[in-house]
């Protein structure tokens, strides 16, 4: 809730002309989150979805894939790793969480704790915009790469 409650406070204040025409709840189910994108394009004009959980944005997907070529509607995600949908521009752009940076944050933390240190009671990391544009950007491509360990060498 607090995410759409800042998303809308933040377009307001950006983009005033702007309108949210519908909001609508799901699941976690991608199937339900699907049939409610699909209501939504086919009862209304939207220029865009903006889907605010992983599962809405597989939803949002899928139902803008069922549509076809009659429908031209940006779909803006969250917390999701469509990577391919975004290089082959069907997804507009994904809102992803710095997870390495906020594990790397929570064991600094621990550390910290452990060595009776005070640490900050919250932590904010900002998160990144995904995009066509930023896919191959080093601070997108590092969430994906995996540390290669040479454990014969241990």
């Amino acid at each position: 809730m607090a995410r759409e409650d800042e998303l809308e406070r933040v377009l307001a204040q950006i983009a005033p002309a702007i309108q949210i025409v519908d909001r609508e709840f799901g699941e976690t189910i991608v199937t339900h989150q699907q049939q409610i994108a699909q209501q939504i394009l086919n009862s209304e004009k939207v220029g865009a979805i903006v889907a605010m959980t992983g599962a809405a944005t597989r939803g949002a997907y899928y139902a803008k894939l069922a549509a076809g070529s009659k429908v031209d509607v940006w779909i803006v995600g969250f917390d999701q790793d469509l990577l391919i949908p975004i290089q082959s521009e069907e997804v507009d752009s994904v809102v992803v969480q710095d997870t390495r940076r906020i594990g790397q944050i929570a064991v600094e933390n621990l550390g910290a704790q452990m060595r009776g240190e005070k640490v900050q009671p919250i932590t904010l990391v900002p998160p990144i915009l995904l995009t066509r544009q930023t896919i191959n950007d080093p601070d997108i491509t590092r969430l994906w790469q995996f540390t290669q360990f040479a454990w014969d060498q241990q």
